[in-house]
């Protein structure tokens, strides 16, 4: 990740028996990267996009047969955190 690049640390809650996950995400090419993941390999956005003021659900893919749904409510990060995430997302639907 470049020096624009920021991260996003999600914090599930207790009840969702979730896993905490830390992602990073570079800016300039909405490239994520698990970052707790050992293996690194970068993912990357696709359609659809669903933003809305409580959540957000995206799908990313590997380049291979892998695809995720990547799913953030905005409970798990800081206001400015989701705004960045809005604003990224946005522009690159825009200019795919």
């Amino acid at each position: 990740m470049n020096g624009r690049g920021y991260q996003l640390s999600l914090r599930p809650w207790r009840w969702t028996q979730l896993p905490a996950t830390v992602w990073g995400v570079d800016s300039d090419t909405a490239v994520w990267v698990q970052l707790d993941d050992l293996d690194q390999c970068g993912w990357r956005t696709e359609a659809p996009i669903l933003m809305t003021p409580w959540c957000a659900v995206f799908r990313v893919s590997n380049g291979g047969a892998q695809r995720r749904w990547l799913w953030f409510w905005r409970a798990w990060m800081s206001e400015s955190d989701y705004r960045r995430l809005s604003r990224l997302l946005c522009l690159w639907r825009e200019h795919r």
